[in-house]
């Protein structure tokens, strides 16, 4: 939840009422990098507005020509800049929308797009809410091709002088959670299952306990990925910072992924 939210559900970031500045940086294996940062903001009594960015790159990609022959390496870097708005028409229901800028650079091909977020979240009783979003949606493609958004490529790879563009498209999914906060125990916890166009399901859960008003302990994840986490709150003049670290197991290979995290609330 938080500002963490810009990038995930507007309608999470739609339902806070204070200022929050959230960083984060994902150590992954296979020289891979994940970088977020985000700023909320609110406005007049209901409103909220946030800009967030994202940042994913692989290092030391191995290149070759046509006849297998080491040519260098390369790098592949993908940018996502999002505008956010949200909105609470009451204490229970809080919608938005968020507006993205995507870029994309590997080797001597640039690419760049635009998509569109929705999300909302209602409380449907004391201590439960349910959130649900759409992600990567977009226009009609100039050819009428499907509904979605794309990465129009532009390469010059084989020569100056020509020119070669294409279209990929960017596939739009469909989030939903289910979160409590009222568990025995103390205990809360979310359940949550993603479909992305032309990928299985996937389902996450997790649950977290506050050990006291400064330590919060989580456990959770993916059938896949299982992770464990744990956020420390540290009083600071006018402001709250909350340092957060966060391991899971690697997807593609047994290197553990390690999370760090600072949000500050002002």
């Amino acid at each position: 939840g938080g500002a963490a939210a810009s990038l995930r559900n507007p309608g999470i970031v739609a339902a806070m009422d204070g200022r929050e500045v959230f960083l984060a940086h994902s150590f992954l294996s296979l020289n891979r990098r994940l970088d977020a940062a985000a700023v909320v903001v609110p406005i007049g009594e209901r409103g909220v507005v946030a800009l967030a960015g994202l940042q994913a790159e692989i290092d030391e990609i191995d290149g070759r020509d046509l006849n297998g022959r080491h040519t260098g390496y390369l790098t592949d870097t993908r940018n996502a800049v999002a505008f956010v708005f949200g909105f609470r028409p009451s204490n229970r229901v809080s919608v938005g929308i968020g507006l993205k800028a995507l870029f994309r650079d590997m080797a001597e091909e640039t690419a760049s797009g635009s998509a569109f977020d929705i999300g909302a979240r209602v409380i449907v009783s004391e201590g439960v809410s349910v959130a649900v979003a759409g992600r990567n949606l977009g226009i009609m493609h100039p050819q009428g091709r499907a509904i979605g958004a794309y990465w129009p490529w532009n390469s010059s790879y084989w020569s100056d002088e020509l020119q070669i563009q294409k279209n990929d498209r960017i596939p739009p999914c469909l989030a939903l959670s289910v979160a409590s906060v009222s568990l025995p125990w103390r205990l809360r916890a979310g359940v949550g299952l993603e479909k992305t166009e032309g990928e299985s399901p996937l389902f996450s859960g997790g649950v977290e306990y506050p050990v006291d008003d400064r330590l919060i302990l989580r456990a959770g994840g993916t059938g896949e990925s299982p992770g464990l986490g744990a956020t420390l709150t540290v009083p600071v003049t006018a402001a709250t910072v909350f340092v957060g670290y966060a391991w899971s197991a690697g997807e593609l290979t047994n290197d553990p992924i390690h999370r760090v995290s600072l949000t500050t609330r002002f």
